[in-house]
């Protein structure tokens, strides 16, 4: 995370690691969601993403600690605890296909959504209509902005490092289910146009925390604008 992004977002100047997605399990059983930060595992200092994945690994199952994490969502500090889960191996090696992988076939079949907008970031976005919203497993009462297109010539500058264009899922016969853009800099968006609305609101050089569903779950991904 660039110290503007810090300065920006309220972060400490160095350390920290960006959760990036909450499965369920201890983390979510302890109120942690995709896009917080977290700041101390177990009262001592998280250096980086791979200084924590170490600290949760090293502590014993079943174990409960004390977790401080930044609350982007809500711009402020709290401190959860979390219990430490079991490891489970084979699972991580052999992920439990998605309840929604059934339904890729039908994807590449779906006409696509109407009234598509470019937002000038290398985006067009749609509304999420009631097909669509089963299509990709949302949640009931969730809205947001569906990613109907990228463009390949504008994606590389957002894109996370070592990240393939593959990052953000557009409504393309890939097999894949699309994204759908939940919030844009902590701030829910329920329709197309307020996602465009949220994501030219960015200046150049500025960067944002986008919240977006993927594979029946919430992630959080960070664009920058070129």
């Amino acid at each position: 995370i660039s110290a503007a992004n810090r300065q920006d977002w309220g972060l400490p100047a160095t350390g920290g690691a960006l959760i990036t997605r909450v499965d369920g399990g201890p983390a979510r059983d302890g109120g942690i969601q995709a896009g917080d930060f977290a700041l101390e595992f177990n009262c001592r200092p998280v250096v980086d993403d791979s200084d924590l994945v170490e600290m949760v690994t090293a502590t014993a199952p079943g174990t409960s600690v004390p977790v401080k994490v930044y609350l982007y969502r809500g711009r402020k500090l709290a401190t959860f605890n979390v219990k430490v889960g079991e490891l489970d191996l084979t699972q991580e090696e052999n992920p439990t296909p998605s309840p929604q992988n059934g339904l890729r076939n039908q994807r590449s079949r779906a006409p696509l959504p109407a009234e598509a907008k470019a937002t000038g970031f290398g985006l067009t976005l749609s509304d999420v209509d009631a097909n669509t919203a089963q299509l990709v497993g949302l949640p009931a009462g969730r809205s947001g902005a569906l990613v109907t297109a990228v463009d390949q010539n504008n994606i590389a500058p957002w894109l996370p490092r070592n990240v393939d264009q593959n990052n953000i899922a557009p409504w393309l016969p890939r097999g894949d289910l699309p994204d759908v853009i939940l919030a844009v800099n902590g701030k829910m968006v329920t329709s197309r146009d307020q996602a465009v609305a949220a994501i030219e609101a960015i200046p150049a050089g500025g960067s944002a925390l986008v919240l977006i569903w993927r594979e029946a779950g919430e992630e959080v991904v960070i664009l920058t604008k070129k």
